[in-house]
């Protein structure tokens, strides 16, 4: 699969509020989430720490490239087991980057409502 990060999120479309990308301050963030797919639609950022530790928990990374081509690409095998939604949206115990991914989405959650 590909993701968006760093590479995908420091371009000429970023819009001028954002702030750097900084991988200790973002976990998983939606860009847009009430934005119309005529005008591009959400997009969603994950950070390298935040894809191992939830998607980890449904996955084995066989191979994890955070940048190329403007997105990152994983390479993984399903573990064994059956895995709900919750059990990879669940915060990770004792990651502090958690919070703090969570108030980043916060502080833009806010700016893109206003």
């Amino acid at each position: 699969m590909t993701f968006k990060n760093r590479g995908s999120f420091e371009g000429p479309a970023r819009a001028a509020w954002h702030e750097d990308w900084d991988e200790d301050q973002i976990g998983m963030h939606v860009y847009g989430a009430g934005l119309g797919w005529d005008k591009g639609g959400p997009a969603v950022y994950q950070s390298q720490w935040w894809l191992r530790a939830h998607w980890g928990r449904a996955f084995e990374f066989l191979h994890l490239e955070p940048e190329s081509v403007g997105q990152g690409i994983a390479v993984m095998r399903k573990r064994p087991g059956h895995f709900e939604p919750e059990d990879l949206e669940a915060l990770e115990p004792g990651e502090p980057r958690e919070i703090a991914g969570l108030r980043y989405s916060l502080r833009h959650a806010r700016r893109e409502s206003a």
